[in-house]
């Protein structure tokens, strides 16, 4: 083997090992800027994390819930509606939307859509309640978002909370970007808007 061919080797093995090794690792490392907490929450816990996820947002938080009429719901939790009141009065940008599996009478949209019509939108699933749903509240593209896995109307919920405030827009992309997409997808395909 001569000189000129262990440079050939050389250089097809960094072409197609090192710099593909380097991109995946440039691509992947504003990963490590999000946090994620994870656990099981009951609905005083969801409650305030509602509220820690509707602080971060600025231009937009999307909800997507069972929006089920039950004993201790954080869409009727005074503080809850309180704390919606007052951020959508101090950020004239923000809307908040939200689809919902249920059309139940919660305080949350009694209250928020004859005072915020429309800035405060609702959709309703037209169809049955998905099999392994998830639910999520997201806020501004991803800065923030809680998911949640439960039975329908259980009051433990498994949960994480994935904090991309550090991250970059791309990042929040990856890790809460499919939420997103699937909230547009519903609310076109399987949701009529709240009367």
């Amino acid at each position: 083997m001569d000189a000129v061919d262990v440079i050939t080797i050389t250089a097809l093995v960094i072409v197609f090992t090192v710099f593909p090794a380097i991109a995946i690792c440039w691509w992947h490392w504003d990963s490590v800027k999000v946090q994620v907490q994870s656990g099981i929450n009951d609905d005083e816990a969801a409650a305030m994390m509602f509220i820690d996820v509707l602080k971060q947002a600025k231009r937009t938080l999307v909800i997507y819930d069972d929006g089920n009429k039950m004993d201790r719901s954080v869409y009727d939790n005074e503080r809850v509606i309180e704390a919606v009141r007052n951020h959508l009065s101090c950020n004239e940008a923000l809307v908040i939307r939200c689809l919902f599996n249920d059309k139940e009478d919660i305080d949350i949209v009694q209250q928020m859509q004859s005072e915020y019509p429309t800035r405060f939108r609702v959709w309703y699933r037209s169809g049955p309640r998905p099999q392994g749903d998830v639910h999520y509240k997201i806020a501004d593209d991803g800065v923030i978002g809680h998911l949640s896995s439960h039975g329908y109307a259980q009051p433990e919920r498994r949960f994480k909370l994935l904090d991309g405030s550090a991250a970059k827009p791309r990042t929040r992309k990856m890790a809460l970007g499919k939420y997103l997409e699937r909230f547009e997808t519903d609310i076109r395909d399987h949701a009529v808007t709240a009367a």
